[in-house]
């Protein structure tokens, strides 16, 4: 069914907001488009990406996806 078994996300987390964090989130949502759980996703890899310094990786992922 998948390519590559690996890529399939089978690890769940979640994420406790208070009322303003929850509105901010939901705001981003519609202004973006995405789905809560994309976005989430994404916007946590890019962090993790910066924060250890490697996030020219992230980016040329993001580009060879949008091939």
């Amino acid at each position: 069914m998948y390519q590559d078994p690996n890529l399939v996300r089978q690890r769940y987390a979640s994420v406790n907001l208070n009322d303003r964090e929850r509105t901010l989130l939901d705001a981003l949502v519609y202004h973006s488009g995405q789905p809560r759980s994309v976005l989430l996703r994404e916007m946590l890899l890019k962090e993790a990406y910066d924060r250890l310094g490697v996030g020219r990786l992230y980016n040329a992922n993001l580009a060879r996806g949008a091939q």
